[in-house]
């Protein structure tokens, strides 16, 4: 059926060779052609012209896409059942909402260079323009970004807010979700906990896109899913092949185990071997390395309103062909491809402990130890980005966490830090519990009633150039635990470092 078929146009993998890849590209247009799904609907589609560069919405534009450029976006063309429920939400013309979760590119840019409608406004604009909306809202485009942060720290983030009946992340009818410049500066180095699950550079990208996947996926509200790549690195002129550095593939791997789709700008711009293409990247699509100009913003607008209609298109289509072939959407979880099961089932089961580092009013009363007037400091090293701030070798800090009831023989502490390329030092994390069933009190802790239960040594210095958030994952496995004290310690760096900067951000018990 047209449903099976249009699925089969998957990208090449990274490893594949472009003849190969170019091979297949063309026997699978050859198999869609003789099963009569593309024959004669070209002639059937009467918006082209909207499809690939809207022009009532963008404005015209000589570096609009062409049509033969954005139907390359569609990376993975996964599970469209959910998806034809928001659908049938815009054909009765009632109003939807959609979340847009990334980082600083989905913000629109850095602090001073920030374009002045990111791709949310730009689609939440298109949508209000190509579908009615009975009520007085209006389509809802919400822009939840966060300048440095990647699949890891919003995974912990929907951990929490799942249980949270009346959240906002409930009204979501689809969720979409741009990390492909995050993910992989945080995948850069793999710390002792993750080289233990045997797991890559790679994997540890996979890691925190399985964690994000699983629990959206389990949402009661079911919305639907998309993962949009609009950003990437390393593309310059002298730049090496592959000509792009992102968490793209790495996130594929994943969205293809889970059926989940995925829009890739990066796809519709290829080939990135020509040079001109790259040059044109420069002047038009980049404002700086890796977030896009106000161009780029439309263009990743356009390609989820491209998918849109897309998947308007095939849902008539089928419904008027009577395809045996339906939405492929799984009542329950398969079991983790990446995620070991007892991380899995924490995610799944646990109601999360969140202790907040970058307010000082939240995070306080959890603070057992620290030097507040020379050793530690709630604030902001860049404007808009706290945390909780050290640059003193020496300097010491304990926090009490809540470890709740669980029936999981083990429990994840996942432990939010700063990673950069400048004035960054190491600090040592250990996990202290009291003995027995003691509650972790002040007394025991300072007269040593204690069992130090593992310690990680983190550097916080890494070569990319890059910012970003970035999580320690610890096992706890004493299950009569009630409570641990977390203890951090700012090391001296060998050679000595002028600036030995730790930022502190978040603690979060799974």
């Amino acid at each position: 059926s047209c449903v099976r078929v249009r699925r089969s146009m998957l990208p090449a993998s990274p490893s594949m060779s472009g003849d190969v890849g170019r091979s297949m590209s063309r026997w699978l247009g050859l198999l869609c052609i003789a099963s009569g799904c593309w024959s004669g609907l070209a002639a059937e589609r009467k918006d082209l012209d909207l499809l690939c560069w809207d022009r009532g919405v963008f404005g015209n534009h000589s570096d609009a896409f062409m049509c033969n450029q954005i139907r390359r976006s569609i990376a993975n063309v996964g599970d469209s059942g959910r998806l034809r429920r928001v659908l049938a939400k815009l054909d009765r013309q009632q109003c939807i909402t959609v979340i847009g979760f990334g980082g600083s590119v989905t913000c629109g840019g850095e602090q001073g260079q920030r374009v002045k409608q990111p791709w949310t406004i730009l689609l939440e604009k298109w949508l209000n323009t190509r579908y009615q909306c009975k009520e007085k809202v209006g389509h809802r485009v919400l822009n939840k970004c966060m300048h440095g942060m990647g699949s890891n720290f919003f995974a912990n983030e929907i951990a929490k807010w799942k249980f949270e009946p009346a959240h906002w992340l409930h009204s979501a009818d689809l969720v979409v979700l741009e990390f492909a410049v995050n993910d992989v500066d945080s995948g850069l180095q793999s710390y002792s906990e993750f080289k233990k699950q045997g797991l890559s550079i790679d994997g540890k990208v996979e890691y925190w896109t399985e964690a994000l996947v699983r629990q959206l996926l389990t949402l009661p509200s079911q919305p639907a899913l998309l993962w949009l790549e609009m950003a990437f690195k390393d593309w310059q002129e002298a730049a090496r092949p592959p000509y792009h550095h992102d968490a793209i593939f790495a996130h594929l791997t994943i969205l293809q185990y889970y059926d989940v789709p995925q829009l890739s700008v990066l796809n519709a711009l290829q080939p990135l071997t020509s040079l001109k293409q790259r040059q044109w990247l420069k002047s038009t699509y980049f404002a700086d390395a890796h977030h896009p100009t106000q161009l780029g913003h439309m263009m990743a607008a356009q390609v989820v309103g491209f998918w849109l209609k897309e998947e308007e298109f095939w849902s008539e289509h089928d419904a008027e062909e009577g395809s045996a072939a339906g939405p492929s959407t799984q009542e329950s979880l398969p079991l983790p491809l990446v995620l070991p099961q007892d991380v899995a089932d924490s995610f799944a089961l646990s109601h999360i402990t969140s202790i907040d580092l970058r307010n000082g009013t939240l995070a306080q009363p959890w603070i057992l130890q620290g030097n507040f007037s020379e050793d530690w400091d709630f604030g902001e090293d860049v404007p808009g980005k706290p945390g909780l701030i050290s640059t003193k070798v020496g300097a010491r800090l304990v926090v009490k966490v809540p470890i709740t009831k669980s029936p999981l023989k083990s429990r994840t502490v996942n432990v939010g830090l700063l990673k950069s390329y400048a004035n960054m030092g190491i600090v040592s994390i250990s996990l202290v519990g009291p003995p027995q069933q003691q509650s972790c009190n002040a007394a025991a802790f300072v007269e040593g009633h204690t069992k130090t239960l593992g310690t990680l040594k983190v550097d916080c210095m890494w070569s990319a150039k890059a910012s970003v958030y970035d999580v320690v994952p610890l096992q706890l496995k004493w299950q009569h635990l009630t409570c641990v004290w977390i203890v951090f310690e700012v090391l001296p760096s060998t050679p000595p470092r002028s600036t030995n900067k730790v930022k502190l951000i978040d603690i979060n018990v799974l």
